[in-house]
């Protein structure tokens, strides 16, 4: 089953990072040790048959939580996949994310209106209700690529996959300089609110966090458009430097570039 055109930012948590009964339960998830492709897999399965039909099946949401397990330092460290918020967001974002009357066609009012009223009702377990999960889709947004650097890249032997991992303080202290450097340079402004958001979300996240960046789908789109490999994190980086040194040209430059690479991407978006 092929994923979604979409990228992913995940936070990671140590288990100890936990309280309480999800402790409990992401230790036994992580002595378990499901692989890490298969728990991606059952949630992609979970919310296509939920959405395939003449209906929307919302019982089909109802899973056991998944999470992603990784290795960090000394530690475990787990991604709970939040998959039933996550659909349920997705569900009532269609309307402005699918076109009218597309959006009404695919999905439609009513099961909005129930993926809404299902947001307000507890949850059937409660991880402090933070999502771990942020997705973008048909790109990699500029504020995330700001977070990392080329030396943070997974190796890997295909094509097909581009991973990013840091800690989440150098994530945090990345961000934070860019959210300083340019509000300092444009002033507070709508253009770096997301920036801001993604700081405020890092925030609320243990301090022995990891961060990942992966590209998911989009990375085999990007090698087709971009044969000689994958330099966003290098542009991003160089629009910050320019900012730095008072070159604003040059890291407009630089931002035109990154944004342009992206906008390629989307393009086939319309082509799909």
């Amino acid at each position: 089953m092929h994923a979604s055109y979409r990228s992913s930012l995940r936070v990671y948590e140590p288990i100890f990072a936990f309280e309480g009964a999800a402790r409990n339960r992401w230790a036994r998830y992580a002595a378990r040790r499901r692989r890490q492709g298969s728990a991606l897999e059952r949630e992609r399965y979970a919310m296509l048959s939920a959405v395939v039909g003449t209906q929307v099946d919302f019982h089909r949401l109802n899973i056991d939580e998944e999470a992603l397990i990784a290795e960090w330092g000394e530690n475990i460290v787990v991604c709970p996949l939040d998959t039933r918020d996550r659909a349920l967001q997705a569900i009532v974002d269609s309307e402005w994310k699918l076109p009218f009357p597309l959006s009404d066609q695919v999905l439609g009012r009513t099961a909005r209106r129930k993926a809404a009223g299902l947001q307000l009702r507890p949850k059937p377990t409660e991880d402090e209700g933070k999502d771990h999960v942020v997705t973008a889709s048909w790109e990699v947004p500029f504020w995330w690529a700001l977070m990392f650097t080329p030396s943070d890249a997974v190796p890997t032997d295909t094509l097909e996959s581009i991973v990013y991992r840091t800690s989440i303080v150098d994530a945090l202290r990345r961000g934070e300089r860019a959210l300083e450097l340019i509000s300092q340079t444009f002033g507070v402004t709508p253009f770096i609110s997301d920036l801001d958001v993604a700081v405020r979300w890092l925030r609320t996240f243990d301090l022995d966090s990891m961060v990942e960046l992966d590209y998911e789908s989009l990375a085999g789109l990007l090698h087709r458009i971009r044969p000689d490999g994958d330099d966003s994190m290098s542009v991003a980086a160089d629009a910050l430097e320019y900012l730095q040194e008072g070159d604003l040209d040059s890291s407009l430059a630089s931002y035109r570039e990154y944004a342009s690479t992206w906008e390629d991407v989307g393009r086939l978006e319309g082509w799909n």
